[in-house]
């Protein structure tokens, strides 16, 4: 694994979560007024959520397990709800 990539991906996460806080307004009402906020606060999350994969991957890639895919039931079966099947790749 390569250790210092996965430590700056975990770095930089830090650093969004950090920026979310501090620019979380006190209410619905303040973000509702608050663009600029609207836009920090948008823009780190989604990349919250990118550092959270690419920390992912790192990890699964270095894994012995094979990775396993997880897919909304609905979008494989066309039906409603909110469970997860598992599809392991060979």
């Amino acid at each position: 694994m390569d250790r210092l990539i996965l430590a700056e991906k975990l770095e930089a996460l830090r650093r969004g979560v950090q920026r979310v806080e501090t620019r979380r307004p006190d209410s619905v009402e303040s973000l509702k007024r608050d663009v600029d906020s609207q836009d920090i606060l948008a823009l780190n999350l989604t990349r919250a959520v990118q550092l959270c994969m690419d920390a992912a991957g790192i990890v699964v890639a270095d894994s012995e397990e094979p990775p396993r895919l997880f897919f909304p039931l609905r979008a494989r079966r066309g039906i409603e709800g909110d469970g997860f099947c598992v599809v392991g790749i060979p």
